[in-house]
Parts: structure tokens; sequence; C-alpha cells
């Protein structure tokens, strides 16, 4: 997959939310497992900064690990179910499914 369709034309960046920016500018697009994995955490943009969840949530960290483990977040689609988790996965400049959405698909095609 191309990184085309996350980078912004110059002219339009000025108009875009300042954390989109960051995030293509700064973030682990395009970037390998070494400059951009989760021993490099605090060192880059990254995909799950913020979340609405509970304070102290260590579902929240363990999401933000797994985000910034990916291989290659722009070849990477997540699936997630319905329940707190998906607010901080729903957040993240990744595409989200939910689980329902999946069975739909698979059960009821048409």
């Amino acid at each position: 997959m191309s990184l085309k369709y996350i980078t912004p034309a110059e002219r339009f960046k000025k108009y875009l939310p300042k954390d989109y920016v960051e995030l293509v500018d700064y973030g682990p697009f395009g970037k390998t497992q070494e400059e951009a994995g989760p021993g490099n955490m605090g060192q880059f943009k990254e995909l799950v900064e913020e979340h609405p969840m509970c304070s102290g949530c260590w579902m929240a960290y363990y999401i933000r690990l797994i985000f910034a483990s990916l291989p290659n977040p722009e070849d990477t689609v997540t699936l997630g179910t319905a329940g707190c988790g998906r607010l901080a996965i729903s957040q993240a400049a990744v595409p989200f499914i939910m689980e329902t959405t999946v069975t739909k698909m698979l059960w009821h095609p048409d």
C-alpha cells in the first residue's frame, strides 16, 4: 500500500490539525522497527498517545504497546470488539473494524 493516502499536499498542511501533521512527519509510517518500534517509544510520534480511558488503565498501555509494535502501520487494519478498549483503538491512525461489522460480513454477505 502506498503512503500517499496519509501524506497531505504541502499547501493544505496549514489547514490540518497539528497532531495529524506531526503524525505524518514524525510518526512510524514508512519506518523500520529499529527506527520506530516499542524500544524507541517516546522518540517518535505514536499512533496512540492520549486516550479517553480511565487513568492508569493497563488496557490503554497494552494497546499503546501493540500499536508501537506494528511493523507497517500503513498496511494494517485492526479488528476490535465492543468495549472500552475500542475507544483507544478507534482513535489510532490505523483503520479500525468493529467485530459486529465482520460478523455481518461473514454471516450475511448480501
